[in-house]
């Protein structure tokens, strides 16, 4: 009998090592996954810097990170030179989100930039309508 209780002590043991193992790499797995999502988050956004310019109007981006490494904006008109004042700024996974006035006429605008890849981000604008404009990299 103390043999057969020592082999039933004995394979507890193992089946709780063996149990707390599995637990562990479940958790050191999902903290690696959990990881690697915030680095691709932060990476994604980092993509976006650069200056930016669209066919469709004369409109320039230049997309930075400041020392702190926060993204910023600059957005002006290259016909004009009137710079767009970038009231808000907010950085998501994939979306850049800001809110803009035109200096000339106080309008604000609503507006949502997406990378859709290195070389192309697609800018969704909603003011009195929504329209949609895409920018292409110049550097």
């Amino acid at each position: 009998m103390e043999v057969a209780d020592a082999i039933r002590t004995n394979l507890n043991s193992k089946t709780k090592q063996h149990t707390m193992k599995k637990r562990f790499t479940l958790i050191a797995l999902f903290f690696i996954c959990f990881l690697n999502g915030v680095n691709a988050q932060e990476t994604g956004i980092k993509n976006i810097v650069g200056l930016w310019t669209s066919e469709s109007t004369s409109t320039r981006l230049v997309f930075f990170l400041d020392k702190t490494g926060k993204l910023q904006l600059v957005q002006w008109d290259s016909h004009t030179g009137e710079e767009m004042e970038i009231e808000n700024i907010e950085t998501n996974a994939d979306t850049v989100s800001t809110t803009e006035k035109f200096r000339s006429t106080n309008f604000e605008t609503h507006n949502s930039y997406y990378l859709v890849s290195d070389d192309s981000i697609r800018n969704i604008i909603k003011g009195d309508g929504i329209i949609t404009i895409y920018f292409r990299r110049m550097k």
